[in-house]
């Protein structure tokens, strides 16, 4: 007794594959290992690890210094749309 494929189900499946795949691809990026082996080296990596000073991310920002703030610059209030007279063209 075969079961037929509806189009949901090849896409729910087709989704499931991609996320495992991503997950898969996520660990691997984000690993310390210089060579990676699968299948008994069948498929093999050497890569060079970046070290951790060299991630942007993970930099802490600096803290801004409360007392060495330039002063705030103050601008001038903005006219009232309602007084902004527009002349009138006569047709």
């Amino acid at each position: 007794m075969a079961v037929e494929w509806s189009p949901n189900d090849w896409s729910n499946i087709l989704t499931v594959g991609a996320a495992a795949l991503c997950s898969l691809l996520m660990v691997l990026f984000k690993s310390r290992c210089s060579k990676i082996s699968l299948c008994w080296g069948i498929f093999s990596c050497n890569r060079v690890v970046k070290d951790e000073d060299d991630s942007e991310e993970e930099k802490p920002k600096p803290v801004a210094d409360p007392v060495n703030q330039p002063e705030p610059v103050i601008l001038p209030p903005q006219q009232n749309p309602a007084q902004i007279q527009v002349p009138q063209v006569n047709p």
